[in-house]
C-alpha cells in the first residue's frame, strides 16, 4: 500500500485540472463568440459562470472531508491509549 502523499493520486488531480481546462475553454468560447455576435465585453463573465457551473457538476467536495471518527462500542476497541474509559 502506499502512502497518501505518494503519485497514485495523481491522476485524480490530472483529471480535475483536464476539467477546470474544458471548462475555461468553453466560457472563453462562449465570450468570444457572444462579443463577436453583440460587440459588448459583458460576454467574458462567461469564463467564471463556466468555472461554476463546472464545479457543481464535477467537484467532489467529500474528497476533502475528513473520516468521520469511530463512534460506539468500535470506538474503544485498537483506539488511542487515551479512549478507554478509566476502570
Amino acid at each position: 500500500m502506499k502512502p497518501p502523499g505518494s503519485r497514485a493520486s495523481a491522476p485524480r488531480h490530472l483529471r480535475r485540472l483536464a476539467w477546470l481546462l474544458v471548462c475555461v475553454a468553453l466560457g472563453l468560447a462562449v465570450a468570444l463568440a457572444g462579443v463577436f455576435i453583440s460587440g459588448h465585453p459583458m460576454w467574458y463573465v462567461a469564463v467564471p459562470a463556466a468555472v461554476a457551473l463546472g464545479w457543481l457538476f464535477v467537484a467532489d467536495p467529500t474528497a476533502c472531508e475528513r473520516p468521520a471518527p469511530p463512534v460506539g462500542p468500535e470506538a474503544s476497541k485498537g483506539g488511542a491509549e487515551g479512549s478507554k474509559p478509566p476502570e
